[in-house]
């Protein structure tokens, strides 16, 4: 699924900038069966780097249908981390009813590969 300007904005917000524009970039996004929080803080001490924002959570969100359940409401949702040369690692919790899926993030529909085959057509989203 491609999510246009998630990883644009937290560029800008990292201040990495090529000829004054925000930088065209991929990003890594990371599926975790509920230790996304704790995989996170670990990538943040081996990296020595701060989140570009506070950890999302399912619960932050608009409400869900059906409701989730409490436990369920304090996974991560999206956390984003830069690591290397500007490179940011994104991560959520899979809560099972969910699925798993294979994420591949750019910054505009456009960036995007014309080759690349969209499950779902970009959409806003929350965080």
């Amino acid at each position: 699924m491609v999510t246009p300007g998630c990883a644009a904005a937290g560029y800008a917000r990292l201040g990495h900038q090529l000829e004054g524009k925000p930088w065209s970039a991929f990003s890594t996004y990371l599926n975790f069966n509920g230790t996304t929080e704790e995989a996170f803080l670990f990538y943040a001490k081996v990296f020595g780097t701060k989140f570009v924002a506070p950890i999302f959570r399912l619960g932050d969100g608009p409400p869900m249908e059906p409701e989730l359940p409490e436990e369920a409401k304090r996974l991560v949702m999206n956390v984003q981390l830069p690591i290397l040369a500007g490179h940011v690692i994104m991560g959520t919790d899979i809560v099972e009813s969910m699925g798993n899926a294979l994420t591949c993030t750019a910054d505009s529909q456009e960036s995007a590969s014309a080759e690349a085959r969209l499950r779902r057509p970009p959409r806003p989203i929350v965080w």
